[in-house]
């Protein structure tokens, strides 16, 4: 019997990975995404051969606050070093769902997953194209494996499906662990696979276990 925490991740794996972005839709395979120009910061960052070095430096109070707020995912201001290059000025706050309860309930650890916005205090500002990235804790899969292998499986299936990649992080020079880096589905995402902008994109606002629609 499949545990009701494995259900969970695969049912928001599933949700994330729905997209609509017209009206009708070609089915999206390698052949037709083989005609869209992928951007750079898919050979930069979510390249599968790798481990990723990311270093995000902060204030230390800020980050503090970030801490003891992460429930708010509020923004703070930050650089972020990404393989020995640095962006200035980015935001950064806690994200999750279940996983940020998790880590917020825990006293042993502040190991929250995080978001990057690269365009939050700088306009315009992305990586390579990317405007926002996020860095999942996989704090409930001791593998480290089975959200990367979910996203594997659905883009071997021809499913329109976030880049991802694993990557080093450093708070302010600290080992802060194993995280995977995941390309947040925006515009860049959109764009990436349809070679269009236009449309729509939902995301689900509740998925929390019981099915509350």
């Amino acid at each position: 019997m499949i545990k009701e925490k494995y259900i969970n991740t695969i049912f928001i794996v599933l949700c994330e990975c729905t997209i609509i972005t017209y009206l009708i839709i070609n089915p999206v395979n390698e052949e037709n995404r083989s005609d869209v120009s992928q951007p750079k910061y898919i050979d930069k960052l979510f390249s599968m051969d790798r481990v990723n070095e990311i270093d995000i430096i902060v204030n230390e109070k800020d980050w503090e606050s970030l801490l003891e707020n992460a429930m708010d995912k509020e923004y703070i201001i930050g650089d972020i070093n990404i393989n020995g290059e640095k962006f200035s000025s980015v935001g950064i706050r806690a994200k999750g769902n279940s996983s940020l309860k998790m880590v917020a309930s825990d006293d042993t650890t502040d190991r929250y997953s995080l978001k990057i916005d690269f365009h939050e205090y700088i306009k315009n500002q992305t990586y390579y194209g990317l405007e926002k990235l996020a860095l999942n804790n996989c704090i409930s899969d001791a593998t480290y494996m089975k959200e990367y292998l979910s996203y594997k499986m659905f883009q071997d299936m021809g499913i329109a499906t976030p880049a991802c990649s694993y990557a080093n992080i450093k708070i302010n020079g600290q080992d802060w662990g194993l995280y995977l880096a995941v390309e947040i589905m925006e515009e860049s995402f959109v764009e990436r696979y349809f070679s269009s902008s236009s449309g729509n994109l939902y995301k689900p606002e509740n998925t929390e276990a019981g099915g509350e629609p």
